[in-house]
């Protein structure tokens, strides 16, 4: 069973304010701010398509679903879930950043026969199929990673933590330390430096317009990528209780 809460514009109830949903098994439940049941919308296809190898995106009011280990594109079409791509299973881009920015989706990174991405595609909507990103790389070209983390701002995007495979043995990976920044406008990559913690050893919360926020259990953790801060918080032990 797939269960899912996010917080997002209700585009089949109301679309002038924020509704939380819940998707579990075969339908999308949506709620009101108190969290009661206000509507019920039940998929044909939902365990056909919806697993855990693919990602939720809304655009434009509309729910897809992004495969996780190639370019499959599904749209929440009434109460089925229809492919949009032509895409073939190629398997090259596992684990990619998947991102929306001026209602196109991207992916950055991403694994495939023992090698990691070092670059972005988009989706072209016209044609249904993926397109490399033209960049910059007159200042610096990324190593890439997958299963990393990403920060999405205004102007740019943060690429950050995930895996690299081991150049002297591709058949291991090694945590990826690089924190790279790409600028929409100048179309460049920037170094920014090692990260200062291994992602992979803390749990993911939540982010907002300025933080990212983890956990270790132990504490709260508070990322500021706009000004490479970061601030720790005690969590009482009865939060990881239930």
């Amino acid at each position: 069973m797939l269960t899912i809460i996010f917080s997002i514009l209700a585009f089949q109830i109301n679309p002038d304010f924020n509704l939380p949903f819940l998707i579990s098994d075969n339908q999308i439940n949506f709620y009101d701010h108190d969290l009661n049941l206000i509507n019920e919308l039940p998929i044909e296809n939902f365990k056909e398509k919806t697993t855990d190898k693919l990602h939720l995106l809304l655009k434009n009011h509309e729910l897809y679903f992004l495969g996780k280990l190639s370019g499959d594109v599904y749209k929440l079409d009434g109460n089925k879930i229809v492919r949009q791509d032509k895409t073939l299973d190629h398997r090259l881009n596992i684990a990619s950043n998947i991102y929306l920015n001026n209602d196109t989706i991207f992916k950055y990174g991403g694994y495939g026969y023992w090698s990691q991405r070092d670059f972005i595609i988009y989706y072209d909507t016209p044609t249904h199929e993926w397109q490399i990103y033209k960049a910059n790389y007159s200042d610096y070209q990324p190593e890439g990673m997958f299963e990393g983390l990403h920060f999405k701002t205004e102007k740019g995007i943060y690429f950050f933590g995930g895996y690299v495979v081991n150049k002297k043995n591709r058949i291991k990976t090694n945590p990826n330390k690089d924190v790279v920044y790409f600028d929409f406008e100048t179309k460049k990559y920037s170094y920014l430096g090692k990260a200062f913690k291994d992602f992979d050893r803390l749990i993911y919360l939540i982010k907002d317009d300025k933080y990212m926020y983890f956990s270790n259990r132990e504490e709260l953790i508070q990322l500021d990528l706009h000004n490479n801060e970061i601030a720790y918080y005690d969590l009482p032990n009865k939060l990881w209780a239930f």
